[in-house]
Parts: structure tokens; sequence; C-alpha cells
């Protein structure tokens, strides 16, 4: 009976924990994709011109993409290896080991990078002239992949609410040096170099706090190897995950002129809403679900998927369709009229988006077996598919094309990972759900077309209206049984662990 205690308290403990870091993560990659998105959008794209715009866009997805690469994946390593880690002695021994690797690899590929700027200047923005971005684009992906780096670590550390208010801080100084630089009319390469200052600041205030609470880290290299087996497979992966969400941005400036890839950029920032969702839970989820599989908790390892994929398709799906109706006005505001593409291009790439959430989520299972070299086999299948659907239809129908591609290459992705789910720890998909939340959000998107918002004040009483509409069709369709309600309320701390003991 002891242990019967135990072992619900342990899970309730699990439960709110996850609930907790969740909201923490949540909020803080939605302030940051308001700051760095939405709210910069207008002042970019009103400020410079659709070229100059994909510039910064075509600057930053390569961010996105090299700077894991560059790290060598090894915040994976962080988190997978030093969550459960006590000894302070072991922690800061593998993190100069790792970070002295990193440094090393960064330099040559650094120098390489400068040496053949002027070629990368041509690939990346079709002008050979533009190597002034290249030389840039070097520094911060290198000091981009060092934050990532410790961001992890502090995960690692559980230090969930300082690794959040420390990224929303850095967003809101982004967002008022952008903002400062762009209405007062200085060049797309200072508000650049500002981007690229502000991050290598707080980099350096990451490392001076891991040497006070840590200790300096220097290298050991005893379990480096062990590290970068379990990383460097990741690398393909995650370049050829990269091609199927970044790639049409080349793509679409070899086929149709960098000033399409901005108008493609603005509505793939709205549809990019639906990630603010599965980027806080899979962020969440790994060491959680790693703790779980080593304690042979295979059943907990299975209700934390299903239950995580619900909630992620609960607020996804009306989210992704809210977004697509209220696109156009939203541009409207947010830019200005050359960069209106239409409202099929932004629901297109938000379900996308969709099918990239429950990629994400269950992927978690392929992790957790260790078989991360199975990871660019079936990622490179999908990028396959996502490339040749864009050689096919960009030249025939435009940047819409881009979006099918999309959505093919991440509905094939899902499907993978969600059938090994299935055959590794039983995942059972809610049909009658899906259908419910589906229903619900058709009429929520029923009335926001009727409702035909145009001004900003009109815009926010349909996001109100929409969630009201969409949280009364859950209702009347009974999305949730009481096993969910039950959960919701565990979680939030509504129910004491008696409560539910024995249930």
């Amino acid at each position: 009976m002891r242990y019967g205690s135990t072992a619900t308290a342990s899970k309730e403990a699990d439960t709110k924990k996850f609930a907790g870091n969740l909201i923490w993560v949540g909020m803080a990659q939605l302030l940051n994709s308001l700051v760095l998105g939405l709210v910069t959008m207008p002042w970019l794209t009103k400020s410079y011109t659709p070229e100059i715009y994909g510039i910064w866009v075509t600057m930053n997805v390569s961010v996105v993409l090299i700077s894991p690469c560059l790290a060598l994946q090894l915040g994976e390593s962080v988190i997978r290896f030093l969550s459960g880690e006590r000894d302070k002695t072991v922690i800061k021994r593998s993190i100069g080991s790792m970070l002295l690797v990193i440094m090393i690899f960064s330099v040559i590929i650094l120098l390489i990078a400068n040496l053949m700027a002027p070629y990368l200047a041509r690939f990346l923005f079709a002008n050979s002239d533009y190597t002034v971005f290249i030389r840039l684009l070097s520094i911060w992906i290198f000091i981009n992949a060092l934050f990532n780096f410790f961001i992890c670590d502090l995960y690692a550390r559980n230090k969930i609410k300082l690794l959040s208010i420390r990224q929303v801080a850095l967003s809101l100084s982004t967002m008022a040096a952008v903002i400062f630089l762009a209405s007062h009319h200085f060049t797309i390469t200072w508000v650049i170099l500002s981007v690229i200052i502000l991050q290598a600041l707080f980099t350096l205030a990451f490392l001076i706090l891991f040497s006070i609470e840590i200790g300096i880290p220097y290298p050991n290299f005893n379990r480096l190897r062990e590290y970068l087996a379990f990383s460097l497979p990741q690398i393909p992966g995650g370049l050829l995950l990269w091609i199927i969400r970044y790639s049409d941005r080349y793509l679409i400036t070899l086929f149709l002129g960098l000033a399409l890839t901005g108008i493609y950029s603005s509505s793939s920032t709205l549809a990019g809403l639906t990630s603010l969702y599965f980027g806080p839970i899979s962020f969440v989820l790994f060491p959680l679900l790693s703790r779980l599989w080593d304690e042979n908790r295979i059943s907990e390892v299975k209700s934390y998927l299903e239950h995580s994929t619900r909630l992620f398709l609960t607020l996804a799906i009306p989210t992704a369709a809210g977004v697509a109706v209220l696109s156009q006005p939203l541009l409207k505001i947010l830019t200005t009229t050359e960069f209106l593409a239409g409202q099929w291009l932004v629901l297109l790439i938000a379900l996308g988006s969709i099918c990239l959430g429950v990629y994400q989520i269950n992927l978690n299972i392929v992790l957790l077996l260790k078989r991360t070299r199975i990871i660019p086999v079936i990622i490179g299948i999908a990028a396959a598919v996502n490339i040749l659907i864009n050689l096919l239809l960009l030249p025939r129908v435009g940047i819409i094309g881009a979006a099918i591609a999309n959505l093919g290459a991440y509905l094939l992705l899902s499907i993978i990972v969600t059938v090994w789910a299935v055959r590794v720890v039983g995942f059972s998909f809610d049909y009658k759900f899906l259908v419910k939340i589906i229903g619900a959000t058709a009429i929520m998107a029923t009335c926001l077309y009727f409702f035909n918002a145009e001004k900003t004040w009109e815009i926010i009483l349909a996001i109100f209206m929409g969630i009201a509409v969409y949280s009364v069709g859950l209702l009347v369709f009974r999305a949730f049984s009481e096993h969910d309600r039950q959960i919701i309320r565990r979680t939030l701390g509504f129910v004491s662990p008696s409560a539910t003991k024995g249930k």
C-alpha cells in the first residue's frame, strides 16, 4: 500500500512538473514568436523592400539550419545524458569537452565559409555582391550555436524558469533594436549586426552563470565518444529536415526571385503559429520520457505520448483554421499589399506544421530506442518527396506549390513515426476525438469567415469570438471524456494525490 501511495505521488509530481515546465517554455516561445515574428515583421516589411526582407528571412533560416550542425547536435547529448547528473565535476568536464569540440569545428567551418563567401552569396541570395551578409551570417551561426548549447545545459539542470526568462529578455532586446534601427532607416546590415551583438552578450552571460554555479568548464574526453555516438547521427537528419522545412525559400528564390521569397515567408510566419504548441511539448517531453523509459515505465511513456498528441491537436487545428481565415486582413495590417498571397497558402503551410508537430512529438520513440541512425533515412525519403514536388509545382503554380510540397513531406513523416509508436508502445490514435475537434473547428472557421473582420479591433474581437465558439463546440461534441477532465484537473492541481488513489 505504501508503494502504491509512493507511485501515485511520483506520477502526480511528474505530471505537475511536466505541466509547469510546459507553461514556462510555452510562454517563452509564444513571446519569442510574437516578438521576433509578428511584432518585428511590420517594421521590416514597411521599412525595406521585399528583396531586402528576403535577405533577412534567408539569413534567419540559415541560422536555424546550420547552428545545430556547427554544434554537432551535442545539445541533445547534454539533455539525454546530463539531465539526471548531480556530480558537478562530471557536468563541467562533460560541458568543457563538448565546448572545445564545438569551438574547433566552428573555427574550421567559418574559415571555409569566409573563403567561399562570393560563391555562397550567389547560392543564398542569387547575388555574389552580398558577401558581407555571408560573413555576418557565419558569425551569427557560431554565436547562435553556443547560445542554444547553453540553453540545453540549463534545461538539463532543470532551470526552466531561468532559461525562459532569459529567452524572453533576449527577444525583447532584439525587438527593440530591430524596431529602432528599421524605423530610423538604418541599413539591414546594422539590424543584423545588432542582433548578433545582443545574442553574443547573452551567451557570455550564460557562460559566466555556468562558471559560478558549476565551475569553469574544462575538457575531459572520457565520455565524449558516447556523446558523439548519440548526437552525430542526428546531424544528417537535421539537415534533411531543414531541406523539407526551409529549402523552399531557396527554391523560390531560384525559380521565382528573392521578392517572392519574402512574400512567401510573411504568410509562413503567420502559419507557423501552430509551432508554438509542438515546440514546448516536444522540448519538455523528451527528458521526462527518457527517465520513464530507463525506469521501464512503458505504460506511462505511452500515456504521455497519447495525451501530448491530443493536446497538440486540440490547440493546433483551430489555430491553423483561424489564422488562415484571418490571414489576409492581418497581413494588410502587418505588412503592405505586396505581401498578400491568399488564405489557401497560409492554410496549407499551417496544415504542414500540424503534421510536423505530430512527427516531433512521436519521434521521441526513435530517440528512446537510440535508433538515431534510422532518422536520416526516413527524413531523407520525405526530403526527396519535398524536392520533387517543389521542382514539379513551383514553375507551374508558383509559391503555393512549396506549401503543397511541405504538407506532403510532413504528412509522410508523421505517418511513419506514429506507426512506429503504435508498434513499440501500443500508441493509440483516437479518431473519434479528431473528428470532434475538426467539427468544432469547422463551426468556428465558418463564423470567422462570415464575421469578415478587417480592422484591428475587429480582428481582436474575431479572435476572442473564435475561441468562445470553438470552446462551446468542444462541449457540444463532448470531445473530452471524464478521464481527460480528471487528468486536466490533476495537472492543474485541483485534485490531491489521495483523491486519485486507485483510479
